[in-house]
């Protein structure tokens, strides 16, 4: 990405549309502004019946918006540790924690971290993706972990 693009926030928006068969659709889309998502949408070949700005994405813990509640990050953790202890796989762990976290600012973030570690990143790499949510410790915690 180029400086000049990286200059600017993106938003997450939540949005219902109609595709091409009529059926409707919703999901999240990532856009500096509504007329960027929109744009976005229609080139998906999907009409925007409903838009508003959601939570902050996924790879916003370097930009701002609301870091998650302390209790939120103490369930995730139970949780994760809890799934992995039963030999659960790393990826399939984090997917399960976030339909478990679907009513929490967490859920998007712990969906972008399952992401990277779906693409080859370790869960330690993935997680600080997100200063804001998970600090050094934490992060550094999970690294150790990882080693041993």
């Amino acid at each position: 990405m180029d400086r000049q693009c990286a200059a600017y926030a993106m938003n997450n928006y939540q949005y219902k549309a109609r595709n091409d068969a009529g059926n409707e659709v919703s999901g999240q889309i990532e856009a500096p502004d509504e007329r960027g998502a929109v744009d976005l949408l229609w080139q998906k070949r999907l009409m925007v019946t409903s838009l508003h700005l959601g939570v902050p994405a996924p790879s916003s813990g370097r930009r701002g918006g609301s870091k998650p509640k302390a209790q939120e990050l103490a369930v995730f953790s139970r949780q994760l540790a809890t799934m992995l202890k039963a030999g659960i796989p790393v990826y399939q762990a984090l997917k399960a924690v976030a339909r478990q976290n679907s009513q929490t600012s967490l859920q998007p973030i712990i969906e972008d971290i399952a992401r990277g570690v779906e693409q080859g990143q370790s869960l330690s790499e993935s997680l600080a993706r997100h200063p804001r949510v998970f600090d050094r410790i934490y992060v550094g915690m999970v690294h150790a972990g990882e080693g041993g």
